[in-house]
Formats: structure tokens, C-alpha cells, sequence
């Protein structure tokens, strides 16, 4: 990065110049040559005197320190960095994370409330062996790079709103530690993607060793790389989608489809059986064999469910048709006249 000589000279009218850069460098003193007299140099918290201390920097008279991006500060044990439009990012600090770690969605600083949207490179990553569980808030948009990386003790991850946890950019996972995920305190066994989500990214449930089955709605177009590989558990996945959903070969990358079966609309029994990754499971049945697995979100454990035959859950048996799935996952039809 360098600024050219005379970019600035002789704008006689400029009387502010703010500077966003973290670690200023050395510059011609002729850069801002001209201009006011009373121009003010306004730069990053925390950098004044580094600014005071650079050619061509040094010359303003008045130099002021403001809260910009790439400023850094600690809220509540968390370290967090500053980007744009009011928005932080958790950021790597030196002290060790230890216990229960719960991320906010909003952070206070300097009288400016800010929203967090990611969880930024290594930011917990050498420092979190301790660490047993995090809270991850659904303003959360990104994981990035070896965000928990040796996160040796991390077993939970705790969430209160899934379509936002499916919507998430994943550059790495918590799950590449963590084996138990909570949904608003319940822990997901059969996980019922949200209505709303049409495509599952990629690494969303990676390594997530807790689930037992998934149930993928019709509207469901696409499915990303290693979406559900590493998940150990599965032994059941309701597919609804009447056109196969674009999938990426690893998705169900080292998940035991094998010995796992895949329930999908009756008439596309074969076609399922066409396509890799889908035709991998070791058996694929039509859904009216086996029961009707829930449409609607129902993300907990329960000893007994209860479905009508368009797939609505019931508190109850009714008159007509019902479908009992049990714990074992076993499925059976109870006709009550």
C-alpha cells in the first residue's frame, strides 16, 4: 500500500482527512502539502501516536483518534473486531477461553451498538482447550477459517433459531469437536430442515454425531459439500423432494450411508437409486412403506411421535390414520375408527 507524492497537495479546501489504516507507513511530506492549515487527521483508536510519530503523518497540527473498522475490544471476556456498517466480528484474544462460552448477538461499545455476524479466523483457536460448549447467536452469518481449531473440550453447541443456523457461511465447523447440538435447550436428534431453507450449504451439519435422522423437505433444491458428512449416527434420511436436489458428492462424505436407509416419494424410488451421492445408502424404500416422517420442525427428542398422513404432527391419536414413529425408530400405522 503507498500513497503517491502531491496526491492530496493544493486542496486548499479539505479540512478532514480520515485514515483507516491500522499500521501507518512513512509518506512524502508533500502528499498534503496546501492543504488547511487547521485540517484535522481523524485515525483508528489507539493509533495516534504511531501517526505522530510517521513522515508526511506528523505534519497535521491536530490529530484525533475514532472508533472505525479494524478497531479491536474486549466485551465480556470476548475479544472483538470492528468491520462495517455497525457490525463486529469475534477475533482471537491471548487469554484462554474456559467453560461455557455464550457469544451475544449485540456487543456495547464506546455508546455504539453492535451486531455480531461472525466468528473471525482462529478466534478461539488455541486458546479454547478448556472450553466445553458455545452459544452461537442467529446474528451470526460466517464461521471462518479454524474458528475453533484445538477446541479439544468442546462438546455442545447451543443455538435458539435453526433457519439462521442453515444459512450460515461455513468455512469451518464447531462440530469438527463438538458431538451434542441444542436447539432453544433440546438437543436435535431428528433433524427436520426449516421450511423456508431451499438450499443446505455447505460443512451446515458436518460432523454433527448426534443426529439420527434428517428429514429434508420437497422444496429443498440443492445440498452443499460435506453438508452431513461425518455424521456418524444417521440411520435415516426422509427426502421429500420430487426433483432430486442438486448434491454435491461429499455430502454425506464418511456418514455411514451404507448401513442407513433413505425414505423418498414413492414414484422416485428408482431415480434415487440413479444418482450419486443418493443411490450410496444401502436402502432406499418409498416413503408410504415405512411411515410418514415429520414435514413440520420438530428438532428434540421424544420417546413417541405422532404424524397424520400428510405428515403433521399430532399431540395425539385421532380418528382416521395415524403414524407412530417410536425411539428405536421404528414406524407403524394405527387406524383408529
Amino acid at each position: 500500500m503507498e500513497i503517491g507524492d502531491n496526491a492530496f497537495s493544493n486542496c486548499y479546501t479539505l479540512k478532514k482527512v480520515i485514515s483507516r489504516i491500522m499500521e501507518p507507513f512513512d509518506i512524502s511530506d508533500n502528499v498534503f502539502e496546501g492543504i488547511a492549515s487547521n485540517a484535522i487527521l481523524t485515525v483508528p483508536e489507539g493509533t495516534k501516536s504511531a501517526y505522530q510519530s510517521k513522515k508526511g503523518w506528523k505534519s497535521f497540527q491536530t490529530i484525533e483518534e475514532s472508533v472505525m473498522p479494524g478497531n479491536r475490544f474486549e466485551f465480556n471476556g470476548i475479544n472483538y473486531i470492528i468491520g462495517e456498517g455497525n457490525n463486529v466480528s469475534v477475533t482471537q484474544r491471548s487469554e484462554r477461553y474456559s467453560g461455557d462460552v455464550v457469544i451475544p448477538s449485540h456487543v456495547l461499545y464506546k455508546t455504539i451498538n453492535y451486531t455480531v455476524t461472525s466468528i473471525g479466523p482462529d478466534a478461539f483457536g488455541n486458546y479454547c482447550l478448556e472450553m466445553t460448549s458455545i452459544t452461537i447467536p442467529p446474528t451470526v452469518t460466517s464461521i471462518e477459517e479454524d474458528a475453533f481449531d484445538t477446541c479439544m473440550s468442546l462438546t455442545s453447541v447451543y443455538i435458539t433459531d435453526l433457519e439462521a443456523w442453515c444459512k450460515i457461511k461455513f468455512i469451518s465447523s464447531p462440530f469438527d469437536n463438538a458431538q451434542h447440538f441444542f436447539l432453544n435447550g433440546k438437543e436435535i436428534v431428528d433433524l427436520v430442515i426449516p421450511d423456508k431453507i431451499t438450499s443446505i450449504n455447505t460443512r451446515t451439519f458436518r460432523g454433527c454425531r448426534c443426529l439420527t435422522s434428517v428429514t429434508i423437505h420437497k422444496n429443498v433444491t440443492s445440498i452443499g459439500e460435506n453438508a452431513f458428512s461425518n455424521c456418524n449416527s444417521i440411520k435415516d434420511v426422509y427426502c421429500y423432494a420430487e426433483s432430486i436436489p442438486t448434491t454435491n458428492k461429499y455430502a454425506f462424505y464418511y456418514t455411514p450411508t451404507e448401513s442407513a436407509t433413505l425414505h423418498v416419494p414413492d414414484n422416485m424410488v428408482e431415480a434415487y437409486k440413479q444418482v450419486y451421492p443418493w443411490n450410496s445408502f444401502g436402502t432406499i424404500v418409498g416413503l408410504s412403506n415405512t411411515g410418514i416422517k415429520p414435514t413440520k420442525n420438530d428438532n428434540e427428542k421424544s420417546d413417541v411421535l405422532i404424524f397424520d398422513m400428510q405428515g403433521n404432527k399430532l399431540d395425539n391419536v385421532h380418528k382416521g390414520v395415524n403414524i407412530i414413529r417410536q425411539k428405536d425408530g421404528k414406524t407403524k400405522k394405527v387406524v383408529v375408527r
